[in-house]
């Protein structure tokens, strides 16, 4: 072999140990991954729920509103024990009961055309507005009273 010039043979280079990932690390990687997507994901549902469940608070108490401002309008004159729906998902039970009275004088004209003497009555008024959410029946109260007019004995 002459004319050809000998080449250093060089010894491969010891596998390093570190190069890759190892199947136990990417196991790891994706259990950690899961779980923090399983954070996230449980965290996210509790939030549209916790804002679902305010949602339906919100429209239970308004309707109870309206039905107590129907009420109130023109003031309670009868005792009321009334259940009924409101919409596809909302009950409602309205009760009306007489908490005291006084009689009023009667004016000169009432008793000029011998009309029976009026009695002014408190009424207290509950309202409860229900709903399923799930397994678990909520419910919304609202109390009040109102002031009412009615005919009374001569």
């Amino acid at each position: 072999m002459t004319g050809m010039a000998a080449l250093p043979v060089r010894a491969a280079p010891p596998p390093d140990r570190r190069a890759g990932f190892t199947l136990i690390e990417v196991l790891v990687a994706f259990v950690l991954a899961a779980l923090a997507l399983g954070v996230f994901y449980e965290g996210t549902v509790g939030g549209l729920f916790g804002a679902r469940t305010a949602g339906m608070y919100e429209e239970a108490l308004s309707l109870a509103r309206s039905h107590l401002a129907e009420l109130t309008a023109h003031g309670a004159k009868t005792p009321v024990n009334a259940a009924g729906e409101d919409g596809k998902v909302f009950h409602y039970r309205i009760v009306v009961t007489p908490l005291a009275s006084q009689p009023l004088d009667r004016t000169l004209l009432e008793q000029a055309n011998n009309r029976p003497a009026r009695v002014e009555t408190l009424f207290g008024i509950s309202i409860t507005e229900s709903w399923k959410a799930g397994r678990h029946r909520r419910e919304v109260h609202l109390l009040g009273e109102a002031l009412g007019l009615q005919a009374g004995a001569q």
